[in-house]
């Protein structure tokens, strides 16, 4: 191996072969260092052509162009929201035709919330004048169905005076020969 001071080229030669890679990639040669390597034959030929590998990639005479913008990627528009459903309003309470307002269970006579919502229905009513009010309970299966009767009546009664109806125009009765647990208000 020949041993020199001074050019890049001359310390490539000099040292273990892994250290002629990292030379050549840490100390780009000059055109004047590589025409000396050609009398050596294919060795020198390798080097120069690395050495001009690596000098291409150090030295770019034309700034890069940067890369073209990625394609837009294009989507669909998003699904129009869909309208919430309307509010529905609640069909307007009606009485039954059959008159029930309210049905029970055993020998209970207080009137629940669905009862009380059917009376305000019947006192805005102001085309009936009279109101007749009758009271079920059936005697076979409640033993003192007669007081169970009037007494679902009579609660009926009340809640409509309350709202507003005059207790002459309400007319109490009660029934204990069907067997039914409830109360009506008919207009008579």
């Amino acid at each position: 191996m020949q041993r020199s001071s001074g050019h890049g080229l001359n310390r490539l030669l000099i040292g273990p072969p892994l250290q002629y890679g990292l030379a050549l990639v840490l100390a780009p040669l000059s055109i004047g260092d590589l025409m000396r390597f050609l009398p050596l034959g294919p060795a020198g030929a390798f080097v120069l052509g690395a050495a001009v590998l690596t000098g291409c990639a150090s030295q770019s005479s034309a700034p890069a162009e940067p890369p073209a913008p990625a394609p837009a990627v294009v989507q669909a528009p998003p699904p129009a929201p869909t309208p919430a459903p309307a509010p529905v309003a609640p069909a307007p309470l009606k009485l039954p035709d059959d008159g029930t307002v309210a049905e029970f269970e055993g020998s209970a006579a207080e009137l629940p919330a669905s009862a009380l919502a059917l009376l305000d229905v019947v006192a805005k009513d102001t085309s009936t004048k009279r109101w007749e009010i009758k009271g079920y309970s059936d005697r076979k299966t409640v033993k003192n169905a007669r007081e169970v009767a009037l007494a679902r009546g009579l609660a009926v009664r009340k809640a409509l005076v309350e709202r507003g109806i005059p207790a002459p125009q309400l007319r109490v009765m009660y029934s204990t020969d069907v067997a039914r647990e409830a109360v009506t208000v008919l207009p008579r």
